[in-house]
């Protein structure tokens, strides 16, 4: 009778069906159609992964012979490089969760390839062993993985957060400083943000003092918002607290890029150059708010009370105002810490629509719908469709915001728990109309001051929560550990320690990105702008 196998042979019988088993899977995954259109430059028949499924077979056929096992390597380099093709076209062009797993399960197969491949070339005795053991010791922590109900809440974490944050700071809404020029803009535009919520908050109160039934009146109070925050985004104006949430998502991009041995320098110079620009952007668009909405506010009020003859708020409206933005006799500061909250929320759905919107290729079907271009004609549906695409996150996003600020409270109520929000540009718009209403001699008095101390509360703590749980969000997409991120951050805060004027005010000798005319630079234009 023929030889029983040795265990050795079992052993290497084994490798050779799962490297062909993987071959197969793999070569189905990488073939699939939505992976194959996300690289129209390369035909089917030049697809790595049909040449991994033949390569498998040869080596298959050749009992592992070192010259087929060294071509496997070859197709299975070339199969990552169009996993990363696919997975920037993903970033630019919309994500998807499906496929972003399917993209996983393809670099792991890969990956599991390559170590048995590793395994079955290396020459016997201790290099094959080594090989082995690093095999074997993949498998047990990936079956221990597999079972482990932390690591699917992980896994699982992991690819919402790709979906809802890569997006999220692509918007066109969003910019970035590199200039004088560009921060005197961001400056003016947000002051048109601050005028509008002037005129928002003074438009909350009436509606409130009207007579509706609880649904009505916080329907007419979410109308107030979102639409003040829509017509923001359509004008071009800026609103300071929805920007942490954006530019959160570019500082985890600039921390977890490049992996090499010499990535600290680099990731710390684009920190270095990025960061200065995200504080002076920050920095402006808060003077622009709240620089704007003093003014105006007063001046409403004033204006209001020459026409009618008496104040905009009542005496005992204003005291209110007052005491409910005290810091340590009111809780103020735990709904600002609400407000963070519903402020990332608020980003969040504008990265998942816009997501939705460009991976579905909402604007393309609007451009070429036939009824649309009946309508309005070929450059029109164009247009239409260039709108949806550039304002598609910042609609989606403040709606949302809106109706989460007017929302919050009636839920709170309907559960008993006495639930607020504290917006620190509605808060010092709405103090701004007490002080008017309860004169010049008031605003001096210490409970007045203090108030002013807790709208200054509330603005550090809204713009806080939202920076924390977006940067902490961006950084599990990423892949970045939260003590690496939060390791450049700091030494980037000792750096705004020793000179702190370059995240302040642009310098003037400081080249606008990409010329050297002022403008303002994005942080991410939509595709094909």
């Amino acid at each position: 009778p023929p030889p029983e196998p040795t265990p050795s042979s079992r052993v290497r019988g084994d490798l050779m069906d799962a490297l062909v088993l993987l071959g197969v899977q793999v070569t189905g995954l990488g073939l699939a159609e939505d992976v194959r259109d996300r690289t129209p430059d390369m035909s089917f028949r030049a697809s790595p992964f049909l040449r991994l499924r033949m390569v498998g077979d040869a080596v298959l056929a050749r009992d592992g012979a070192q010259e087929s096992l060294a071509d496997l390597l070859r197709v299975v380099e070339d199969c990552r490089g169009v996993v990363r093709t696919v997975t920037q076209h993903l970033e630019d062009f919309g994500v998807s969760v499906d496929l972003v797993y399917r993209l996983e399960c393809i670099q792991r197969g890969l990956d599991r390839m390559e170590a048995i491949a590793r395994v079955l070339g290396s020459p016997r005795g201790e290099p094959r062993w080594r090989e082995a053991l690093a095999l074997l010791s993949d498998l047990l922590r990936l079956a221990h993985a597999d079972r482990s109900v932390r690591a699917l809440v992980r896994r699982n974490a992991r690819l919402l957060a790709r979906k809802i944050i890569e997006r999220t700071g692509n918007t066109g809404e969003h910019d970035i400083t590199s200039t004088q020029a560009g921060f005197h803009q961001m400056v003016h535009s947000a002051a048109g943000g601050g005028l509008l919520i002037a005129f928002a908050t003074a438009l909350r109160f009436f509606l409130m003092g009207l007579p509706l039934a609880p649904f009505f009146a916080g329907l007419f109070v979410a109308f107030n918002y979102a639409g003040g925050f829509v017509l923001m985004q359509l004008l071009g104006f800026t609103l300071a607290t929805k920007q942490p949430s954006m530019t959160a998502s570019t500082l985890a991009a600039a921390v977890g890029e490049d992996t090499g041995p010499d990535s600290g320098p680099r990731r710390m110079e684009r920190l270095a150059e990025l960061v200065p620009r995200v504080t002076r952007s920050q920095l402006a668009a808060i003077l622009g708010n709240l620089g704007c909405v003093l003014p105006v506010a007063v001046a409403f009020a004033l204006g209001f009370q020459a026409l009618r003859g008496h104040t905009f708020l009542s005496q005992e409206q204003a005291r209110d105002v007052v005491a409910t933005l005290h810091p340590w006799k009111s809780a103020t500061l735990l709904y600002a810490v609400l407000t963070g909250v519903l402020l990332w929320m608020s980003s969040v759905a504008a990265g998942w629509f816009e997501n939705f919107v460009v991976y579905r290729r909402l604007p393309e079907a609007l451009a070429h719908h036939p009824v649309l271009r009946a309508l309005v004609g070929v450059k029109g549906a164009r247009k239409v469709a260039d709108a949806l695409e550039h304002h598609a996150a910042g609609v989606g996003g403040s709606i949302t915001l809106g109706v989460l600020l007017a929302v919050a409270p009636g839920v709170g109520s309907f559960f008993g728990i006495p639930l607020d929000v504290r917006h620190v540009t509605f808060s010092f718009g709405a103090l701004a109309l007490a002080g008017s209403a309860l004169g010049s001699s008031a605003v001096m008095e210490p409970g007045f001051l203090a108030a002013v101390a807790g709208v200054l509360g509330v603005g550090i703590i809204n713009f806080g929560v939202s920076f924390t749980l977006a940067l902490g969000v961006a950084l599990r997409a990423r892949d970045v550990p939260v003590s690496q991120g939060l390791r450049f951050l700091g030494a980037v805060f000792l750096r705004f320690l020793r000179n702190p004027l370059p995240f302040l005010i642009p310098p003037r000798d400081e080249p606008a990105m990409g010329g050297t005319q002022a403008q303002v630079v994005p942080l991410a234009g939509p595709p094909g702008h």
